[in-house]
Formats: C-alpha cells, structure tokens, sequence
C-alpha cells in the first residue's frame, strides 16, 4: 500500500550504521564510550515518559509471555541473511561444538539480564544515567566494537550483505520485540491487549531504538504501533526471503536450539532436545517458515 516502506528505501538503510561508529576506538572501555556518545543520547523531546513508564510495567507485568515470545521471535529472524551473517561472524559461535554452545548459552542469559535492566527500573531510568540509559549504551557500545571487529578483519561483503548491524537490522530487531512480541501475545491468550498498553511497550522499544544509535527518521516505533506495524510488514518482506539460505540460516536456528537444550541440561538435567526448543516456534511461525528457516 501507499503506506508501506518502498524496498528501496529499506535497501538503502542496510548501508547506514551509527554515528557513534566515529567515536568508537578498539580497545575503548564501555565507559570511554558511554562518556564519549553521552551527547548523542541525550534525550529527545518527544520522550513521553509518562507511557515510557507505562511501558516499563507493562513489560513487568507480561514478563513471561515476553520470554515465551522471544523463544520463537528470535529464531523467526534468523531468516533475515544479512542478520544472520553478522551473529554467525561475532556473537554465535556455531562451528566450535560444546563450546560454542556453552557460550552461546550464556549470551542468551545475559540477552535475560539486558531485558530486565530495560524494564524493570522504570520509565525514570532511561534519564541520563540511569540503569536503563547505561544498558543501552552498552548494546550500542557491543554494536559498534563488532563493527569495528568485521570490518579490521575483512571478508564481509558490503555490496551484498549491507553494512554489519546497519539502521534496517536494528529497525527490524525493535519490531520484532514490540510490535510481534504484542501480536504473538494476543494469539497466545486470545483476547486484544488495550491500545495503551500497545502504545506504551512500542513507545519504550522507540526509546531504546533512539538510545542503540537508530536514526528518528527510520525509527519504526516513531509513528506508535498502527504505523509500527506497517513498518514491520514493510521491513520483514524486503529483509525476510522465502527461502533463506540454509547455510547461514538453518546452520544459525540449529544452533541456538541445541545451545538451550544443551544449557537446560547441564544446569537443571532436564531432558530437553532442541526438537523440543524449537516447538513454540513452529506453532507460531508456521511449518512453511519453520521448515525454510530450519
């Protein structure tokens, strides 16, 4: 429609990053950066804080359905290549067996530990400063030092893939947080969540999106959740192939399936397989998507 993002604009933001990619030195501390790119995360006027802490609680109050949420959400965007191409590259270490696992475990935890310092301190600690402020930062900071890490190394194909972590994974990363994550939820209990309490979590992924570097003008969460929406529609069909390529994708989805079962084995002697892991998401993404992602 008239109102969906034009592929080539899509396309053209995969080769935008971040202005604090200037500032960023390898070997900066995270508090080097966080002084450094302090201007750049001051916040902006149309900050509501009072939705911002609506916000906050509603993602409180829903804790569990957001964890049940992210389980299948997450692997559901590993059908976006280029996305998948950087966490192989950086963050999900997929051919080193039992290690990678372990590790791969144990990022998944801290992704935990992130969401609870995002939302649990409330709507006053995105202020300067404050626990939430600093959590994103350090995201940002994580960005751009795996950035700066591709790019010393060599080997990545901008012309093909975009830049690493560019404004459209980031923009895709905040829908599929918000405004899937509330979809997703509403199929789950079969009711409709009020349109505040829609607008209040799509207002407080805007917020973290300005703070992990993402420019206002592609912010999808900008325009509250109607246009968020339209955004991901947008976003996932440029970003979302048919069939992705299983050498990034299917190898990226085995992976963190076998590192859960392997985590909840270890530390609680369940026996869970990633068979069982990747349940929820076939349930929601469907068998298609869920047989073309892995």
């Amino acid at each position: 429609t008239a109102e969906h993002l034009p592929g080539r604009v899509v396309a053209a933001w995969e080769h935008r990053t971040d202005r604090a990619d200037e500032v960023f030195k390898l070997g900066m501390s995270v508090d080097a950066f966080r002084a450094e790119v302090a201007p750049l995360a001051e916040m902006p006027p149309w900050v509501d804080w009072e939705l911002l802490d609506e916000g906050c609680r509603f993602f409180v109050q829903v804790w569990p359905l957001v964890f049940y949420g992210f389980s299948w959400a997450l692997l559901g965007g590993f059908g976006a290549e280029t996305a998948s191409a950087v966490l192989l590259k950086s963050r999900y270490w997929a051919s080193q067996g039992t290690e990678g696992k372990a590790d791969t475990w144990k990022r998944l935890r801290e992704t935990a530990c992130w969401l609870y310092d995002a939302a649990a301190h409330g709507g006053a600690s995105y202020q300067a400063g404050g626990e939430a402020w600093k959590a994103c930062l350090h995201v940002r900071y994580l960005h751009c030092r795996t950035r700066a890490t591709i790019r010393a190394t060599g080997g990545w194909d901008t012309a093909k893939l975009g830049e690493p972590i560019n404004q459209t994974q980031i923009a895709g990363t905040l829908l599929g947080s918000s405004v899937l994550l509330l979809q997703g939820m509403e199929e789950l209990l079969g009711v409709r969540m009020s349109q505040r309490k829609k607008e209040a979590f799509t207002h407080l992924w805007r917020v973290i999106g300005f703070l992990f570097g993402l420019d206002e003008e592609f912010n999808p969460n900008a325009g509250g959740y109607n246009h968020a929406v339209v955004a991901m529609e947008s976003i996932f069909s440029h970003g979302i192939p048919a069939f992705p390529d299983p050498s990034l994708t299917a190898v990226l989805t085995q992976h963190i399936c076998e590192s859960v079962a392997y985590g909840v084995r270890t530390e609680f002697g369940a026996p869970v397989n990633a068979g069982m892991i990747a349940v929820s998401a076939w349930h929601f993404l469907g068998d298609s998507y869920g047989s073309a992602i892995g």
